[in-house]
């Protein structure tokens, strides 16, 4: 395969393709902002503009990635129409890749590449794109990867092995590139892409129309997941699944709820993907847990966890630990009083912030957004729901120093938290103390902040004043 250069490429599809596309039929005034990792397309329209105007009745006024699904008059247009949509779609959340591929028999020969679809966070868009290109195109989804426990780490690998959220992430559309021979993308690199795998479908004379739908009787039960519950997915799919199709059902698919109306009893067909078994619910699910007993017993993971140096160094590790509940303790009855509606303390220290953002509901996520993109762990962090600001606290057992101080600071440079905190146990060295003494701009990061110094213990936290 060739190698493209996606950074220019991406700019000049935009200047050549993109956005002379769009000024057939609007105004506005564009910007590029382009770095290494991403590119920003930003279109301002004129608020009173008949454009404008236009767009906003196609999308109404709260519009969003998470939550928005495919606008009504998309689905009643015309099918030119309908296919300027979904370029759009392979533009902005279609991947091309060679790593795609679906092997059959382990023969590279027979390796059949696909295109994906990927879907950030938004749930219900997922059984939208699929039953529109259904409906609209005939088109058939080899299968859909759903950023859920149940699918994601079925039989508990990931959690045993202390990689709680390995799970959340993108939910995947895997389509055959010879059933978007329709499409195009307007980035040429995606476009010359597309083609390669397309021409190495036909060359390989490829031909069974793969389809998930009408799905396959349930086989094999998965293992119960602690985080099938978890509240930062929507309502609809808190809960447990044991095939990716019964997610779909869950959220509405109309094809599937149309077989389902078909089924002997409906309920069991939900349950096992059985149209024909009329047998009582509750006998089927009593049959089902019986059956997943089996599966949910715990797996043993060898962990490769990191040995200390000394002996010393982890009773220090397990001290520090234990200060953190204490500290956690501490700090809510001081800043928020106790009422969560104002903030909480949460122990970070076993994941980055992003990493913890991802268990979070999705009402804490929109007070926080940004902390999705900070690989920082510091070992507690409050957040302030009133001042939609952190505040950083790490917790040392031995005298605090230079180094321990640099850590915290630089946590601080990546998030800029409203305020941070630096406590131990045993005070401060002799080494930070001449420091602070001679320059206690040390301690400043940001406009107007400045790490705090501490020492605590079960009775409080006294802090120090440089």
């Amino acid at each position: 395969m060739r190698i493209y250069d996606q950074i220019s490429e991406t700019r000049n599809s935009i200047s050549n393709n993109i956005l002379p596309f769009l000024r057939t039929s609007m105004n506005f005034v564009d910007n590029t902002i382009q770095t290494n990792a991403t590119t920003l397309l930003l279109l301002d329209f004129e608020p009173t503009s008949p454009h404008w105007e236009i767009v906003r009745q196609i999308f109404g006024n709260s519009y969003n990635f998470q939550k928005g699904l495919i606008p009504q008059v998309v689905w009643s247009s015309s099918k030119q129409k309908q296919v300027q949509f979904m370029n759009g779609v392979l533009d902005t959340i279609g991947l091309c890749s060679k790593g795609g591929w679906l092997p059959r028999n382990g023969k590279r020969s027979k390796i059949r590449q696909r295109i994906y679809i990927q879907v950030v966070r938004n749930w219900k868009l997922v059984v939208d794109i699929d039953n529109f290109l259904r409906e609209q195109f005939d088109i058939p989804i080899q299968t859909i990867d759903w950023g859920h426990p149940n699918i994601r780490d079925g039989n508990l690998v990931e959690h045993h092995a202390g990689n709680a959220s390995a799970y959340a992430r993108e939910h995947q559309l895997k389509i055959y590139p010879e059933y978007l021979s329709e499409f195009q993308f307007r980035l040429s690199h995606k476009q010359s892409l597309f083609k390669e795998l397309l021409d190495h479908n036909l060359e390989s004379g490829f031909s069974t129309k793969e389809d998930w739908f009408p799905p396959s009787k349930i086989k094999n039960y998965r293992a119960i997941h602690p985080d099938e519950t978890n509240p930062r997915m929507i309502a609809e799919v808190r809960k447990h699944f044991d095939a990716f199709w019964q997610i779909n059902l869950a959220l509405g698919c109309r094809y599937l709820v149309n077989l389902a109306s078909t089924a002997k009893n409906p309920e069991v067909f939900a349950l096992t993907g059985d149209l024909t078994d009329s047998r009582d619910t509750a006998k089927v699910i009593k049959e089902i847990d019986s059956n997943r007993k089996q599966v949910s017993k715990p797996i043993k993971v060898e962990r490769a966890n990191a040995k200390s140096n000394t002996s010393k160094s982890r009773r220090s590790d397990e001290l520090e630990l234990a200060t953190y509940p204490l500290l956690q303790k501490l700090f809510d009855e001081a800043i928020f009083q106790k009422d969560k509606n104002h903030g909480e303390f949460f122990i970070t220290n076993y994941s980055t912030i992003s990493a913890f953002m991802k268990d979070a509901p999705q009402s804490f996520i929109e007070l926080f957004e940004e902390c999705e993109d900070f690989k920082i762990r510091p070992d507690l962090v409050g957040f302030d729901k009133n001042r939609k600001k952190l505040i950083f606290i790490e917790s040392k057992v031995e005298p605090l120093d230079l180094d321990m101080l640099g850590q915290l600071l630089a946590y601080c440079l990546v998030a800029n938290p409203i305020d941070a905190y630096l406590v131990s146990t045993k005070g401060l060295s002799a080494r930070l103390v001449s420091a602070l003494s001679a320059n206690p701009k040390v301690l400043e990061y940001g406009d107007k902040s400045a790490v705090k110094l501490g020492k605590f213990s079960e009775v409080g936290l006294d802090l120090y004043d440089f």
